[in-house]
């Protein structure tokens, strides 16, 4: 997936909000610049691909993104329906509190001292592994742009492998981060396909506030 592939794919998510109503597209922050977002990046010891260029500096996530307050399905919601859409600076933040879940729960199955802190961490964050490796845990390089109540769901591997783009990662709830076989742009596709979807079936409705909302169904 190219740069352009990637603000295509959102482009058209942001356009279809704004054709049904909805006031999602319109909290997002104004974009990185690519030099900001390389800064950030380079600090982390981190090289982003065009993937990841393309999402941080077309928005640089959703408005108020400390605490992503929701305009999509209550309070769970966001700018990708019922997935949040963090700012980059977030978004480091989501995978520096995975990878050390992650190695807690390493520490936690060789019976390591540490393993006392893993009930408390597992509340609030997913646990997710590296599969390059056999039981490596995860690093900052899988940098979450889609995250579920803090926990990363979708990211975008940023190693500095010499690559121009790169495959995401899906990640289950205490499951595990595997390549999903899609780049970025694919996944944002794939995401307003079953928004249209929802939409056209009667499964989600905007309201005359401009919030997309579940519809009772039954």
């Amino acid at each position: 997936m190219s740069f352009g592939d990637v603000r295509k794919a959102l482009d058209a998510y942001a356009a279809y909000w704004d054709s049904i109503g909805c006031l999602s597209s319109r909290r997002l922050r104004p974009g990185l610049s690519e030099a900001q977002a390389q800064e950030a990046a380079h600090g982390l010891g981190l090289t982003p691909p065009e993937d990841a260029l393309a999402i941080w500096t077309w928005h640089d996530g959703e408005g108020a993104a400390a605490d992503f307050p929701a305009l999509c399905l209550g309070d769970r919601g966001g700018f990708f329906n019922t997935l949040r859409f963090p700012s980059l600076k977030v978004a480091f933040r989501v995978a520096e509190c995975a990878a050390s879940y992650c190695e807690v729960a390493e520490a936690a199955s060789t019976g390591d001292a540490q393993s006392l802190m893993l009930e408390d961490i597992g509340k609030d964050f997913v646990s997710y592994v590296d599969l390059d490796g056999p039981g490596a845990p995860a690093r900052l390089w899988d940098v979450p742009f889609m995250v579920d109540r803090g926990h990363p769901v979708y990211t975008v591997d940023c190693r500095d492998r010499g690559d121009l783009d790169a495959l995401c990662r899906k990640t289950t709830e205490f499951g595990f981060s595997d390549p999903c076989g899609l780049g970025v742009a694919q996944v944002i596709e794939r995401h307003l396909e079953d928004l249209r979807s929802q939409v056209s079936d009667g499964e989600l409705e905007v309201d005359s506030y401009g919030v997309l909302r579940c519809v009772p169904q039954g």
